[in-house]
């Protein structure tokens, strides 16, 4: 029987002043997708009646376009969910999460987290914004302050910085980059003199984050403690401190479900993302390589945006489609080992290592200026010297890695923990397209492996150590997430691929 596409009852159409449809509102979802002359061509047609292959033809004939402009307005209404029938099940669980008090908590099963005392967490970031709860406490015990703590000095211990909207927020104080609670000793001051629970909650919660979605609240490891090859692999497991950690969360939480973008032209509704995050933090379970796993990453990303920028005009797509992808077994990467693919993967991958590096360059050159400022720009000349590595060993074309290899069992378990968190969070999107996160993914594990590569070198030795490891693992995560280099990560993502390609000569 053929699909007749049909508007779901609650997306209003909306008009302009003159009366002409303009865009679409997704009551459900409180979603406003304009329409060009070939969308509101399509929309005028998804009465139910009519054959997909008929709305097609029709809106094809009046909007003037070839029948594929046509095809592929009408395949993006199916991924966005507003055709009955597409995408039913993250619309279940949107109406299910405005109705219930509570999301439930997903994790990754064996996530946990074991501190090691660096303090390195307490530096070169911004620390806040607090919360009115945490100004409150901290502002409490003002008064105790320069007695528990005499070498603090009388204070202020709090500064306002701007913020984007609305009135300026609350920040710890910093010196030189570092927290002005942080001890000689690199604990917390707070701490120490007055229990964990004087401390901001975001440093408590400290490395989770969390991120509200349709299928739950997702409390995963942001990847950016300067000890990560330790601390993901002891301490307490995160179902263990649910009781500790879901307190600190805000009370209120609005649903994280974006539109994202399978290339420049073509939307689809987070739901289906977050089913693909789960099929490829899995693909860390398996033994494997850290790069063999990275490229497996790859390959099913690929796999799966191609099939639904792709998916048949028929009923239950395109969840039927998601399906048949996430089921298949993983496969070799397709094409990559082609010597052409290769050497355009070089070229890509020296390119947006040099861009990259253009881009910081003014950071990085400070520490000239302003020595006081040495532990903020560090990271910076740092990021630089690494990313010079690899755009120098992308140029050499010559499959020479990046400096003296970890120990690999290691660095390959290392690494397989950090690469599940990451696709499992945030770290995937870059401006919702999930090829600039994947990039960003990819070029980070390149620059982590320069940046231990280059410590190995200064002390002579012929494999980087576990110590290495993390401050290459800490460099890449914790510098590649800054708006200035996501705007090169996006400008470079559809070549994604290429840089894949050549990823396995160089780690």
């Amino acid at each position: 029987m053929a699909f007749c596409p049909c508007l779901r009852p609650e997306v209003g159409r909306v008009t302009g002043e003159d009366g002409a449809l303009e865009a679409l509102h997704d009551g459900l979802l409180d979603r406003r997708v304009g329409l060009g002359p070939v969308g509101r061509a399509v929309v005028a047609r998804l009465d139910g009646r009519r054959p997909s292959a008929e709305v097609i033809a029709e809106a094809a004939a009046e909007a003037g376009v070839p029948a594929q402009e046509a095809e592929h307005a009408l395949r993006t209404l199916l991924l966005m969910g507003l055709v009955i029938g597409a995408g039913d099940w993250v619309r279940e669980r949107a109406a299910q999460v405005r109705a219930a008090a509570t999301l439930p908590v997903l994790f990754l099963e064996g996530t946990r987290f074991g501190c090691q005392g660096s303090g390195d967490c307490c530096q070169s970031y911004s620390l806040g914004p607090l919360s009115d709860e945490d100004v409150a406490r901290i502002e409490a015990l003002a008064g105790e302050l320069p007695t528990a703590l005499p070498q603090l000095g009388p204070g202020p211990y709090l500064e306002a910085r701007p913020g984007l909207e609305g009135p300026p927020r609350w920040y710890l104080k910093t010196v030189q980059g570092r927290c002005v609670f942080l001890l000689e000793t690199r604990r917390c001051g707070l701490h120490v003199a007055f229990g964990a629970g004087s401390k901001p909650g975001f440093c408590r919660l400290y490395p989770y984050q969390h991120l509200p979605t349709v299928l739950g609240l997702k409390l995963y490891d942001g990847c950016e403690c300067a000890c990560f090859g330790q601390s993901a692999r002891s301490g307490p497991f995160v179902d263990d401190e649910l009781e500790r950690v879901l307190p600190l969360l805000p009370a209120v939480q609005e649903v994280h479900h974006p539109l994202v973008w399978l290339d420049d032209r073509t939307p689809c509704d987070y739901g289906h993302l977050l089913r693909l995050q789960e099929a490829m933090a899995a693909l860390c379970e398996r033994e494997a390589t850290a790069t063999a796993t990275l490229m497996a990453q790859g390959e099913l990303l690929r796999r799966f945006l191609g099939a639904l920028r792709q998916c048949p005009m028929e009923a239950g797509e395109p969840d039927r489609t998601v399906e048949r992808v996430l089921a298949e077994e993983p496969g070799p990467p397709g094409g990559w080992a082609d010597e052409r693919a290769v050497c355009a993967g070089l070229a890509a991958l020296a390119a947006l290592a040099g861009e990259l590096a253009e881009e910081i360059a003014p950071s990085a050159a400070l520490a000239d200026r302003s020595p006081a400022a040495l532990v903020s720009v560090r990271p910076y000349q740092e990021l630089a010297r690494s990313l010079d590595r690899v755009r120098a060993a992308a140029e050499r074309a010559t499959g020479e890695a990046l400096g003296p290899p970890a120990e690999v069992p290691l660095w390959d378990e290392v690494w397989r923990l950090s690469l599940r968190q990451q696709v499992f969070g945030h770290r995937l999107l870059v401006d919702d397209r999930p090829t600039a996160g994947f990039l960003r993914i990819a070029l980070g594990y390149l620059v982590a492996a320069a940046h231990a590569g280059e410590r190995a070198e200064a002390r002579g030795a012929a494999c980087a150590a576990l110590a290495e490891i993390n401050a290459g693992h800490k460099l890449a995560l914790r510098m590649l997430h800054q708006p200035a280099l996501e705007r090169v990560f996006l400008r470079h993502s559809e070549r994604v691929w290429e840089v894949l390609a050549a990823l396995p000569l160089l780690r």
